[in-house]
């Protein structure tokens, strides 16, 4: 729990600081509800709004499940303008939306669309200046993609070598519902199925149920894959 327990720190000390400045940069992570059942679908969004000049930025999302010591994340970098990220006009686009993951003694998955297991689910969302990450290091040559491995490796170490410019986190519980827990890996699937290129179907590994395809490549000639489903092609 070592690098959870540090990166967690880092969290709370840069919300700290924040609330007791007024920032130009606005953060918030909104679920549809703060408590789901196993097997609910999960609503919510990643907000961001900003006034100011434009700056690069690291946005990092880091994914974590109580038990678990491995911090999971998904970095993305890119120029931030004034707006939001929910206006049609100046509207400030992020990769990655908030969604339900999986995360147990079988692995991570992401976007399952549902939790699979009852626990506490936490969410990571931190936004960094590439300007800032420069100066750190004293390199007016170091780009914004250079900043961001530098980035991922201090947080998934758990060092706050460099502060971001805003972070939050939310933590979701999940308790009760079921969900049926249909395979771990595709050899657990053995049911035929016609249009499969392997004859029967594979592992969704992320819902832990049985399906036709994931990709195309799933499927035999002449057929695409199409919402989990081998459909002839058109």
């Amino acid at each position: 729990m070592k690098r959870i327990g540090l990166f967690l720190l880092l969290l709370v000390f840069v919300v700290f600081v924040s609330g007791c400045v007024d920032s130009p940069l606005k953060m918030d992570i909104i679920s549809s509800k703060d408590v789901y059942e196993r097997g609910e679908l999960v609503e919510g969004e990643y907000y961001v709004e900003y006034r100011g000049e434009p700056f690069e930025a690291i946005i990092f999302y880091g994914y974590s499940r109580e038990g678990f010591d491995e911090l999971v994340y998904h970095s993305s970098y890119k120029t931030i303008t004034e707006g939001n990220t929910t206006k049609s006009d100046d509207r400030i686009f992020i990769p990655y939306q908030f969604e339900s993951f999986k995360r147990n003694e079988n692995g991570y998955s992401a976007n399952t669309g549902y939790f699979i297991d009852e626990g506490e689910y936490s969410y990571h969302f931190l936004i960094y200046n590439c300007d800032d990450i420069a100066d750190f290091l004293e390199s007016v040559n170091t780009t914004c993609k250079e900043s961001q491995k530098i980035i991922n490796k201090l947080l998934v170490d758990g060092k706050d070598d460099i502060m971001p410019m805003k972070s939050i986190s939310k933590t979701i519980t999940v308790s009760g519902g079921e969900v049926v827990s249909e395979c771990k890996d595709s050899e657990d699937c053995v049911e035929s199925c016609e249009n499969c290129e392997d004859g029967t179907l594979i592992c969704s590994q992320g819902k832990e149920i049985c399906i036709e395809c994931i990709t195309d490549t799933n499927c035999k000639d002449g057929y695409n894959c199409n919402e989990n489903l081998c459909e002839p092609e058109e």
